[in-house]
């Protein structure tokens, strides 16, 4: 009586093979939008990949990680951007891979900051409040001032780290010159660099107050500070110019806000960075002379 669709009346019939058809398309339909949800859950959104952190390696890799995931992590949480911790073998490599852009973030000192901005267009985002300072650390029976270096060997991290500048530019005040009167031995880490000093191979060590610390802390008593050099900004955070505007946006506003939660700060202690502060590129030109002492000391 009615034209149209066909009635279910055999078991073979035609009605029944159209109803079959029907529900293998349904079936294959439904697998393929679950396939694609497990797709899209699992691939990064085009403008939303998974974000390389480089830090400069002043510590071991296990060490340097123990004390910055925790940020890492928090940051993620606040931001909702995937990082992955990296790093280098030393200072030089860290250096190339910046230049050639291999990081969409990195954690340096001011002058690699500026260093950075200047060659590669890294965007400063913040910078540790907690200023950085060379320490001056002697066995207790070795020098007891670090003006009486002369002819003695002086343990340094890599010649381009803030540090090394800090306390080479220190001796140098006191009239004195490396290679002239003193010897200049240098260590892949601060850690390795005091250990030099333990182990005599070197007269003295000149290192970060943050390794002092960390040395205090472990409650060895054999070395002591002798003496500290001048001040200088602290580290810097910075973004490489391809990681989108908003990204960079939401990454600052992160950092600047972290120490108002107990999370925060407990991150940021972990991390020694101090409270995070704003930077802007015009501050990074103060680092121009210690750039340049960089680009002259010895061992460069």
């Amino acid at each position: 009586m009615f034209a149209g669709r066909p009635t279910l009346s055999g078991r073979d019939g035609p009605g029944e093979n159209l109803e079959s058809q029907e529900r293998m398309i349904r079936a294959l339909a439904t697998s393929l939008f679950s396939a694609l949800l497990c797709l899209a859950a699992s691939t990064p959104a085009p403008g939303d990949p998974v974000l390389r952190a480089g830090f400069v390696p002043v510590s071991p890799a296990a060490q340097l990680a123990a004390r910055f995931t925790p940020l890492l992590d928090l940051l993620s949480a606040k931001t909702g951007q995937q990082f992955d911790f990296v790093t280098a073998p030393g200072f030089p490599v860290f250096m190339e891979r910046t230049a050639r852009g291999e990081y969409d973030l990195i954690w340096v000192p001011p002058h690699f900051a500026r260093q950075a901005s200047l060659e590669t267009g890294y965007e400063p985002l913040a910078a540790g409040g907690k200023k950085v300072v060379g320490v001056f650390l002697a066995r207790r029976d070795g020098p007891g001032a670090a003006r009486n270096i002369r002819n003695k060997t002086l343990a340094l991290v890599d010649p381009l780290a803030l540090v090394s500048i800090l306390v080479l530019s220190h001796l140098e005040d006191e009239g004195l010159r490396a290679d002239r009167d003193y010897r200049v031995r240098y260590f892949q880490s601060h850690p390795s660099a005091i250990e030099a000093v333990r182990r005599g191979v070197a007269d003295l060590a000149g290192v970060s107050d943050v390794h002092v610390e960390q040395e205090l802390t472990a409650g060895r008593a054999d070395l002591v500070e002798i003496a500290r050099t001048m001040e200088a900004p602290g580290l810097v955070f910075l973004a490489h110019p391809r990681v989108p505007e908003p990204t960079r946006r939401l990454i600052r506003s992160a950092l600047l806000s972290m120490g108002e939660s107990p999370e925060g700060k407990s991150a940021l202690d972990r991390a020694k960075t101090g409270s995070l502060v704003p930077i802007s590129a015009s501050d990074l030109k103060k680092m121009d002379k210690i750039l340049q002492k960089m680009k002259s000391s010895p061992g460069r």
